[in-house]
Parts: structure tokens; sequence; C-alpha cells
């Protein structure tokens, strides 16, 4: 069993070959309909053909559409999770991820066993407090004069996506399930490699224009795919904390090449989450395994570095241009002096700031209940006047809290708590050939919420799916079962 999640015999379990096969027809349907959408206007006939053949593979096999689900995101990102469906020259937002999670969602339910419960009070009650809260918000917030179709995607990215947690504590009864879950996302980490390579030979990562920079220089690697890399990131390095591999020995180079990605993204949020991060992993080790994992973390940051520099020097040596260096230096040494939030030199920074002081002061008008979801604030900047929506205010806690008030954002700071409480609880708690894992799905979780701050991640499905991911996997982590418990 503790060698699921070693590549090389993944798929030699019989349970396994049948979500393999199951799962890569799902995706050859996915990319036809992809391309379909990419090229053609959408027809009925062709979404219904779509749409039956997914549902016959996900209700043969229902795990496999939480696999298709998070493949298909890391892979296509919003070409799958944000690409809507249009018919008779309308677009209606239902989006490509959105029909594969209902589809799972009914597999896994009516294939599922109701005798155990498998979401205790502890996460359940505050889960469904804070859903409340958002329903009751957005009541409110259609007498408020808020934009419906703004209410309407804050009840959809907050509460429909939390449809995969409940998929994945719903299915994942066995480790073997529950692992065959976490080697997805790792494979999926595996495919990133092709993006990072992608975008040191083009010169730009593929569909880096939608995560432009605020400072000068390219990404080499999408701020998404960056960010997808880090679950895999955590999973490899609490493995070697715990001398187990996934590839054998390719998994440094993979390790190394993951890193050298995400210093080619340019993402500074992400370099300060990942810290937060390795921290938290750190806190859960044992004392023999610090020092070695630490030696490990470093060796790997050390060689990204001097790789990416030497990379920029070879490509300065080919093209003999004295820009690219001067570029790349320049771009690297501005991300990471701008990594203060109030760093008044970022124009970025000095958005933020001033779009979080007018929201200070429109919390003050109505600090109990807030202004409402679907609402605009306008503000000055250098002489300049701008209106942006409150969900893109680049922090999600002051956006919640703005149109919650402090009633609603209280509900919000609960459910948080609670699932960080259990989350240490299920760490502490689990078997050590399982702790591995349920660190890094922890870390991964805390990472978010970090970047939370720093971000518009709960206005995004693809991130908040991940979100949702990593706490159904530390949740499920309590119902799982052994083989001989199967037995």
């Amino acid at each position: 069993m503790d060698n699921i999640l070693r590549l090389k015999s993944f798929g030699k379990l019989e349970q396994s070959k049948e979500v393999i096969i199951a799962t890569l027809l799902g995706l050859f349907w996915v990319v036809l309909f992809l391309v379909y959408l990419n090229f053609f206007q959408t027809s009925l006939i062709f979404f219904f053909i779509f749409l039956i053949c997914l549902a016959f593979i996900i209700f043969k096999v229902p795990e496999a559409g939480i696999h298709i689900s998070i493949l298909s995101v890391m892979v296509f990102e919003r070409w799958f999770s944000l690409e809507p469906l249009s018919f008779f020259d309308s677009a209606i937002k239902i989006y490509p991820l959105d029909v594969v999670l209902i589809l799972t969602a009914l597999a896994v339910f009516l294939n599922s066993r109701f005798k155990a419960t498998v979401l205790p009070k502890k996460v359940s009650i505050p889960l469904l407090i804070f859903f409340g809260a958002i329903i009751l918000w957005s009541v409110l917030s259609f007498f408020k004069g808020g934009d419906p179709n703004l209410i309407g995607s804050v009840v959809k990215n907050t509460i429909f996506y939390s449809l995969m947690l409940f998929i994945v504590v719903w299915h994942c009864r066995s480790q073997a399930e529950w692992k065959r879950v976490l080697a997805s996302i790792l494979i999926g980490g595996l495919l990133m490699i092709g993006f990072v390579l992608y975008g040191i030979l083009a010169g730009e990562g593929l569909w880096s224009s939608y995560t432009p920079l605020s400072t000068s220089g390219t990404r080499l690697l999408a701020a998404t795919h960056a960010f997808f890399i880090v679950f895999p990131l955590y999973l490899l390095i609490t493995l070697y904390a715990f001398q187990k591999k996934f590839l054998g020995k390719a998994d440094f180079i993979v390790l190394l090449i993951w890193m050298i990605g995400l210093i080619f993204s340019l993402f500074r949020n992400l370099w300060v989450g990942i810290a937060l991060g390795v921290i938290l992993i750190l806190l859960f080790l044992e004392k023999k395994q610090i020092r070695e994992f630490i030696i490990f973390f470093l060796k790997i940051l050390f060689l990204a570095i001097a790789f990416s520099v030497v990379l920029v020097w070879l490509f300065y040596l080919v093209t003999a241009d004295t820009s690219l260096f001067d570029s790349f230096t320049s771009a690297v040494t501005k991300r990471a002096a701008s990594l203060n939030p109030f760093a008044i030199q970022d124009e970025s920074a000095r958005f933020r700031l001033a779009a979080w002081e007018e929201s200070w002061k429109q919390f003050t008008l109505s600090p109990l209940l807030g202004i409402g979801f679907g609402k605009e604030i306008e503000f000055e900047l250098s002489g300049n006047e701008y209106s942006i929506e409150v969900r893109e205010l680049h922090n999600d806690y002051v956006a919640f809290a703005l149109q919650m008030g402090i009633i609603g954002f209280a509900t919000f700071v609960y459910f948080i708590m609670s699932m960080i409480k259990s989350g240490i609880g299920a760490v502490r708690r689990v078997s050590i050939e399982l702790k591995p894992y349920l660190i890094a799905a922890f870390a991964f979780f805390c990472t978010f919420l970090a970047l939370s701050a720093m971000g518009t991640y709960w206005e995004t499905n693809f991130f908040l799916l991940f979100f949702w991911l990593a706490l159904g996997l530390i949740i499920a982590s309590a119902n799982l079962k052994n083989k001989s418990q199967e037995i």
C-alpha cells in the first residue's frame, strides 16, 4: 500500500488501472471539447454528445471525475475553468469544470454508502454557518443595489466549488483512493515541467500575458502554473523528509525544475507563501529530520538560482543581447525588493494601499453588516480617479470584511480557524505512513490562506478548487481504512 505513490508501481494495481483508463478517456473528451470551443461555435448537439460520453465514463468510474478535474485545471487552467458555454449567441456562465464537478458529485453520491458520518460536527457546523452567512448576505446585497452578476459569482465561487471537498470526503474511504488523488496532483506537477521548458525556450511563459507584471520583466512561467506547482512541491519535499520517493532518483531533478520555474515566474506573492509553507512543514518534522530537510531544500534552491543565472548568461552569449541579462536581473531585483506590500516605489503596492484606505473609509460607514456583495469603490491616486470591484482589492480578507462587516466576517474567521484546528489535529493523529502526505496538504491549505492576503484567490475558481481539494484530503484522512480493514 505504501508504494501506491511510486509512479513505477502506480499502474500495476488492478483498481488503479481502471481509474487510469477512465481518466485518460475523460481527458480525451475534455481536450476534444476544448478544441471545439476554441475553433467553433458551441453546438447543443455536440455539447450533449460530450456530456453523454463524459457522464458514461464518470458514472462508470466516479473517481475518474476527481482526476479529470485536477489534471484539466492544472494544464488548461482558464480554458477549462473560465471558458463559458455559448448557445444562440449568448454566453452561459457554466464552464467545462462545472460540468465535470456536477457529474462527479452525482456519481460519487449515488455510489456512496450513507451509513457513516464523514463530516464531523467540528467541520460541518463552521462550514454551514459560513455558507449560511454567504447566502444571507447575498440576499441582503440584492436589496442594497449590488450587481446581480457579481453577487451570483460570489455565491458560486464560495459555495459551488466546495463540491470538490464533499466529493473527496465521500469517495476517499480507503488509503488507496486517498493516495491516488495525491498521485494525480503529483502527475499534474510533472506536466508543469513542460510549461517551464516552453517558457525557457520561447522566452515567455504560455498564457503568462493574462497575469502581467507590475514591474519590468517577463514571466517565463505563468503565475497560474506556478501556483499549481506548490502542492506537488510540498508533497515531494515532505516525502523526502520521510525517506519516501515518487520517481526515485529523478525526484531531485523534478524539484530542481519546479524551483527554476517558480523563480522565472517572478511571482513574489508565491515566494512568500512557499517560505511560510516550508516553515510550517518544518514545525511538523521530527528533530532528526529537520537538519537534513533544511540542507536538502537549500541545496535545491541554491542550484535553481545558479542555474537560472547561468541560463540567462547563455542566452546573452548566444544572442549577444546585453539587455537580456540586465532585464532579468532587474526584474528579479525589483520583484524581490517589492515583496513588502507597503513598498511605495512599487506602483501596484501604491494602488493597493489607496484602494485599502478607501475600503476602510467605506467599512466605517457600515461596520456591522458591510456594504454587501456586488459593489464597487472609487478612489483617487496620483490625480487619477479609479473605480474597481470590491472583489478585486487584492486582499480577500479586506474584501470579505468590507462586504460582510464584522458580523459576516466573523463567520468566515470562525470557519477558517476551525479548519486550521482540525488540520493540526489530523496531522498529529495520523499514522506515520500517511503523515508526510497530510503535512503537505495542510501546508498547502495554509499557504492558500496566506496568499489570500495578497491576491484574489477566493474569486478565482481554479485557485479555490485546490483549497477545497486540500481541505477535503485533510478531512478524509480521518475516515480512511487500510487494506486489512476493508477485507
